[in-house]
């Protein structure tokens, strides 16, 4: 039962990542939690932004062959994370999460200037993803690693 739910919240965090219903609109402003994210770079969120809105800004904005974990199906009942180089034939392009619904929480961990982690998780369970951001020496933020929805222990 535990890897059904696992299974089917994978599926919902993948679409509602991936999918931006025709005639949708995205909200103008980043989520309230983003816009409460206490030391976040300045010019991240306008990135930020960019990044989810733009594909071909996304493609190159991310470190290829991004390091990362993927979600593996082990067996019927394990699923277990396995080391990964994302490159641009296997990435799945990233959209925003309206996060309003309460479906999933997102939280940011600056780290200094030059890197924010960003975690987003369901409520109430330990399903979650990380993406890392860094600012490469020429100012411009990019993708450095991509952890797919996984529950942790």
């Amino acid at each position: 039962m535990k890897l059904l739910f696992g299974l089917l919240l994978t599926l919902a965090v993948f679409t509602a990542c991936r999918n931006n219903p025709s005639g949708a609109k995205l909200p103008e402003q980043p989520s309230e939690t983003m816009l409460n994210a206490a030391g976040l770079p300045a010019d991240f969120v306008p990135f930020y932004r960019q990044f989810h809105r733009d594909s071909v800004f996304q493609m190159g904005h991310i470190d290829w062959p991004l390091s990362g974990k993927m979600a593996n199906q082990v067996d019927s009942g394990t699923v277990d994370l396995q080391e990964i180089k994302w490159t641009p034939e296997n990435w799945n392009l990233q959209h925003e999460v309206d996060f309003s619904t309460g479906e999933f929480v997102q939280e940011f961990e600056p780290l200094g200037d030059v890197m924010v982690i960003e975690r987003i998780r369901t409520p109430g369970s330990e399903f979650s993803l990380e993406r890392r951001f860094a600012k490469r020496p020429d100012g411009e933020w990019q993708l450095i690693y991509y952890r797919d929805m996984y529950e942790s222990e």
